[in-house]
């Protein structure tokens, strides 16, 4: 059999695992390592093999880790309890949903309550604002790699959640992305759940403060096709408690 590095490195294996003599190849780094096999029922059968430890492979199962970590949305504990109804089934149907109304009416509380359930099922969610945005993009530092990480992440996923649409003033980096985000969405069919003070018809008028009236316009336009208008009600439940 061929030694590897793996083979000669001292890694203690229970009594009955084995190196095998079949190789695999590690597909970040390129190194061999040979096949760990079990004894089962008086056999030895091969099984899938240790990962590497090479950086990059650290590295892969770290952003696997994080991915993860990211899909499964929890309800913050300020909206726990809150009996916010869920949205899942219009965006299972295959339209999004923009809820608006007065501060204080349970629009985010739903949102996060239907990220939660769509998540539980296996969708990829991501929850942002603009603020949330605009920070992000400051910290990719202007590097181009970084910022297209960003796109596919908030483009790529199955549920995106735009939360407080038209509150802040946003910047005209902040105006492109979104715009990206929501054109690639639009073409792909992807569902986007928004929330806002602002019904529709405003929301253009709120987003081109201090930016691009076209490209506002745009994406305020395409929001309203993708998505189902409700009008959140009711008193401030903030006030209340």
């Amino acid at each position: 059999m061929q030694r590897t590095t793996r083979d000669v490195s001292g890694i203690a294996l229970p009594p009955n695992v084995r190196w095998g003599s079949s190789l695999t190849v590690c597909p970040h780094c390129g190194r061999p390592s040979p096949m760990p096999e079990a004894l089962l029922g008086g056999r030895w059968v091969p099984f899938v093999p240790y990962p590497c430890d090479c950086p990059q492979s650290a590295r892969f199962r770290e952003r696997a880790e994080e991915d993860e970590a990211r899909r499964r949305v929890r309800v913050p504990s300020r909206f726990e309890g809150s009996g916010a109804g869920s949205f899942a089934d219009v965006i299972r149907s295959g339209r999004g949903v923009y809820l608006h109304g007065p501060v204080g009416t349970g629009k985010t509380a739903s949102a996060y309550a239907t990220a939660e359930e769509l998540s539980a099922e296996g969708w990829r969610v991501e929850v942002t604002s603009l603020g949330k945005l605009r920070s992000e993009l400051d910290d990719t530092w202007g590097t181009s790699e970084t910022q297209a990480a960003l796109f596919g992440r908030l483009a790529g996923c199955d549920l995106l959640v735009l939360d407080d649409l038209g509150k802040e003033a946003p910047t005209e980096a902040t105006v492109s992305m979104l715009y990206r985000v929501v054109n690639d969405r639009y073409e792909r069919r992807r569902a986007v759940m928004a929330t806002s003070n602002y019904p529709r018809a405003r929301l253009a008028e709120r987003i081109r403060r201090g930016t691009d009236a076209e490209t506002a316009t745009a994406i305020a336009s395409r929001l309203i096709e993708m998505t189902e208008s409700v009008e959140m009600g009711g008193e401030d439940r903030r006030l209340k408690c």
